[in-house]
């Protein structure tokens, strides 16, 4: 069969801008695909993860891992996936679970985080607590090797946006979330929100009814935003603006609502 020349050539430009396309299996056994060119590696339950994404102008790290183990776990990884360097690591938070491997690709790489985070990881570095983790294991004695403490080359302020080929990071501070620098970083175009650790908040909840026309007069009101079947959201009432969740959640369907002069945080647009 013969194989037409601009198809070779887009195939080619493909394989150039991205390098092989895997799936998570072939990374390793604990790396989840979620986009494609977007992969996550969490070494146990309840354990830091790493995100890798990949872009036309280089890798991107969120987080380095719990520990430089998972860092060099990610390491292997990359190399399958790719030749592209790691160009941005973008930190969730200051914490060494999710910092710690920094050693591991920087430099070359440039580490991203909010204002406050190289204090923070500098207060807390204890040489006694990262020779008593080295010392847990022979495997881990050997992923520390060559460590020192690695802090932020950037720090942005409140907001920031990374435009890398075809990707567009938007980074946004969570103030008063767990630590004194978090992140949370939105894909607007492939819709995925990398929340930290405010993925696991818990809602303030002010009032709760059986009645639609109620809950659409709060909102209206500014008290807040809420969900509601998409037929009790429509219908006239307040002037209210809705949003359908994404995945739409298909029975019932429902809709989030909100002030029409307000718009939705990333969290609420995911």
């Amino acid at each position: 069969m013969k194989l037409k020349r601009g198809s070779f050539l887009l195939s080619l430009v493909y394989l150039l801008a991205f390098g092989v396309q895997l799936s998570a299996q072939d990374l390793g056994p604990h790396f989840k695909k979620l986009k494609e060119g977007i992969y996550v590696y969490a070494g146990q339950l309840n354990d830091s993860n790493v995100t890798i994404i990949q872009t036309q102008e280089g890798i991107v790290l969120i987080d380095t891992g719990q520990t430089p183990k998972d860092s060099r776990i990610v390491v292997a990884a990359l190399k399958k996936l790719t030749s592209e360097p790691v160009r941005y690591i973008i930190h969730t938070e200051p914490h060494s679970d999710h910092t710690v491997g920094n050693f591991v690709f920087s430099p070359p790489a440039i580490i991203v985080a909010h204002q406050g985070a190289t204090d923070s990881m500098r207060k807390a570095e204890n040489p006694a607590t990262i020779e008593k983790r080295a010392a847990a294991s022979p495997e881990m004695q050997e992923a520390y090797k060559g460590y020192r403490l690695v802090t932020p080359n950037l720090e942005y302020r409140d907001k920031m946006t990374l435009n890398l080929g075809e990707r567009t990071l938007e980074l946004y501070y969570l103030k008063n979330v767990h630590s004194e620098a978090d992140t949370a970083i939105w894909l607007p175009k492939e819709r995925v929100l990398f929340a930290a650790s405010a993925a696991g908040f818990t809602p303030r909840i002010r009032f709760e009814t059986h009645s639609a026309m109620a809950i659409r007069d709060l909102v209206a009101a500014g008290v807040g935003v809420a969900l509601l079947a998409r037929s009790a959201a429509v219908c006239p009432g307040p002037p209210i603006a809705t949003h359908a969740p994404h995945p739409v959640i298909p029975h019932p369907p429902i809709a989030v609502i909100h002030r029409r002069d307000r718009s939705l945080s990333p969290a609420a647009r995911a």
